[in-house]
């Protein structure tokens, strides 16, 4: 799924905490995603935490229209909350709408410059566009607001590991795993450069 924050950034509507831990506890990465997508449907934009999520959920059955339209509308909603054109641009992105996905942040970026989801969906779109050196600024710059955020530290060990710099991708790929050391896409990337770089030896550990 795509990821985004549910801490953090301004919302222009008060969030509504008994929904959020009502949600949690249906544990959608376990994959029951059909009952935590009947909860949130019920009000799909009563809080901006529930409409992120709910699209984060769509996004990852492959409801990507209706990901779009959710998301759209919580931007007109929550116009102080970044995070929403962030993910509109990465679904647009998922879907092979770069362009889209360019004008959403070209559009969201004054109004949201202290937003760190713009600046990881800015370091994708870079790396989708192969512009390696946007797509460290993009990152770089998301970890400047938030320094042990795993999604930026893994965006630069994947744009080093493309650019088969070893050294420094293996160090970004072992912060992201020293930040989140349980998720499997850190992980795998990490395993994936240590057999290029004829050291397998190495992914068995985990950073402390």
């Amino acid at each position: 799924a795509v990821h985004h924050q549910l801490k953090g950034g301004k919302k222009s509507v008060p969030e509504q905490p008994a929904l959020e831990q009502q949600v949690a506890q249906v544990q959608p990465e376990a994959g029951r995603y059909a009952e935590a997508i009947a909860r949130l449907e019920r009000d799909p934009l009563e809080s901006a935490a529930a409409a992120l999520m709910l699209a984060d959920l769509m996004i990852a059955q492959g409801r990507l229209d209706e990901a779009a339209t959710l998301l759209a509308g919580g931007r007109e909603r929550y116009p102080d909350d970044g995070r929403f054109p962030a993910l509109l641009a990465r679904t647009r992105l998922i879907a092979g709408r770069a362009e889209e996905a360019r004008w959403l942040l070209d559009a969201a970026r004054g109004a949201h410059e202290r937003e760190i989801e713009i600046w990881l969906a800015e370091g994708d779109l870079a790396r989708y566009e192969g512009d390696a050196s946007a797509a460290l600024t993009a990152y770089r710059r998301a970890l400047q607001l938030a320094n042990e955020n795993p999604f930026a530290w893994f965006g630069m060990g994947v744009v080093a590991s493309e650019r088969e710099h070893v050294r420094p991708a293996r160090e970004a790929l072992g912060e992201d795993l020293r930040y989140d050391p349980h998720r499997p896409g850190f992980r795998g990337e990490l395993g994936t450069l240590e057999t290029f770089a004829y050291n397998p030896d190495d992914t068995v550990s985990t950073p402390s």
